[in-house]
């Protein structure tokens, strides 16, 4: 399999939001905006990929036959062939606790987030988990990919992060470059458990 790690777009939006379909469970899934999350994912070009089959010949970056294009037609041909791309995943960073009271969105995965927390944790574990995500800055990873995709891509998805958090807090359009500046990561990611710790009753 051939693929190519590739700056976010609105191109992809259709796959992102299936793969975000699953994202919570129970009816905090069934509540989420994927649309306005997958519009957000796409909008922050500058930061994570996109994992995606690769053009071949047909790339417009290495195709002479598109040389000498204006802007707006090598962009139009760019959009139309980048659509036909088979998209396999893809890595982000949302800034959590800095956008969640503008994004309604983002403010229901935060109260998932504390509700399980909440469930799960001890009081002492909750209490701390509670005051970071209230006073520290974490943004949200989220790396979704197709399950038969081999983890050993994951890596190179990771170590761009850190300069694409560079280079988007040098961008003229970012009102403040601290949003960025990340104390947590946080991830939501699904799990398994063995048979006999769920009929013990282990939490969910």
């Amino acid at each position: 399999m051939d693929f190519e790690y590739v700056a976010p777009s609105e191109v992809y939006f259709h796959i992102v939001k299936t793969m975000i379909g699953m994202y919570l469970d129970g009816p905090q899934q069934d509540q989420l905006n994927l649309s306005a999350m997958s519009d957000h994912i796409l909008e922050r070009a500058s930061i994570g990929s996109v994992i995606v089959s690769t053009l071949g010949d047909q790339d417009p970056e290495r195709n002479p036959a598109y040389a000498n294009l204006n802007d707006e037609e090598f962009d139009k041909i760019a959009r139309k062939l980048n659509a036909t791309r088979e998209v396999y995943g893809f890595l982000t960073i949302l800034s959590l606790t800095w956008s969640k009271s503008k994004l309604d969105w983002l403010n229901h995965i935060l109260k998932y987030v504390m509700l399980k927390g909440e469930q799960n944790l001890d009081s002492n574990s909750f209490k701390s988990f509670k005051r970071i995500l209230e006073t520290k800055n974490v943004g949200l990873l989220v790396n979704e990919r197709l399950i038969n995709m081999p983890p050993t891509i994951v890596p190179a998805l990771h170590e761009q992060i850190p300069d694409d958090l560079e280079f988007t807090k040098e961008q003229e359009d970012i009102e403040d470059p601290k949003e960025f500046n990340y104390d947590y990561l946080l991830t939501i990611t699904k799990f398994t458990v063995p048979n006999e710790l769920v009929k013990s009753g282990a939490p969910d």
